[in-house]
């Protein structure tokens, strides 16, 4: 081994790659057979493809040399590994459910079950309502208009009071008299008596409870749906 030859090596043992090439390449240019010169260039070269010519050189003008061959060997082994190694499916990201769609899952959810209440309650009044004229104790404008009022029911008095337009507030506080409807079972579940409007205002009230509940709960659950699936 020559001094050059001996001083690329030491500057590939240190680490210095970059150096021992540029000496190697020199002894390469004087010396173009020189098969341990070429074993170590596959020390400093980047790519496989560029070891794979080294080595392939160091052969040609050393077809002995047991370094090279086994050498030349492993890289072809590491190569059909990677060939054959299958690559690995990239994983799809779970889209996250952000705070809208929990925010609009609990309305639908409130809106659903307020529905369903005012449903059953105008059910109950129908079912068993009593009518009977209550004494209005105030009338009272807060942004809405309301009215409360004393009535008698199963012999005991009860307090009530319900929302109102303020045109029927006029009105009760004008007479001082409201009709109201209570359950006989539970006296302290009333309200003004209005055939015919209660019964319309209850049916969009209800259905527009149903169709807000439906458009707060179907995005929410297509997204919901669509992280499942994935």
């Amino acid at each position: 081994m020559t001094d050059h030859l001996k001083q690329a090596v030491q500057y590939i043992k240190a680490g210095n790659k970059k150096r021992a090439r540029s000496i190697l390449v020199e002894i390469l240019k004087e010396e173009p057979a020189n098969d341990t010169a070429w074993l170590w260039m596959t020390a400093v070269v980047d790519t496989d493809n560029l070891r794979q010519e080294c080595l392939e050189e160091a052969l040609k003008h050393n077809p002995r040399s047991k370094k090279a061959e086994d050498a030349l060997q492993k890289l072809h082994a590491r190569k059909r590994g990677r060939a054959t190694r299958p690559t690995p499916k990239p994983r799809r990201p779970r889209p996250k459910i952000d705070f809208l769609v929990i925010i609009t899952s609990v309305a639908g959810l409130i809106m659903l079950g307020l529905s369903i209440g005012l449903y059953f309650e105008n059910r109950s009044y129908d079912a068993e309502g009593q009518d009977t004229v209550a004494a209005v104790v105030e009338t009272r404008r807060v942004r809405s208009c309301y009215v409360d009022y004393q009535f008698t029911a199963n012999g005991s008095r009860y307090d009530g009071n319900d929302q109102v337009s303020c045109y029927e507030r006029s009105d009760f506080k004008r007479t001082g008299q409201v009709h109201i409807e209570y359950l006989p079972s539970e006296p302290q579940k009333n309200r003004v008596h209005r055939p015919g409007a209660i019964l319309r205002d209850a049916q969009k009230a209800f259905w527009l409870g149903i169709g807000m509940a439906a458009l707060f709960l179907i995005v929410p659950g297509l997204t919901l749906v669509r992280f499942l699936s994935i």
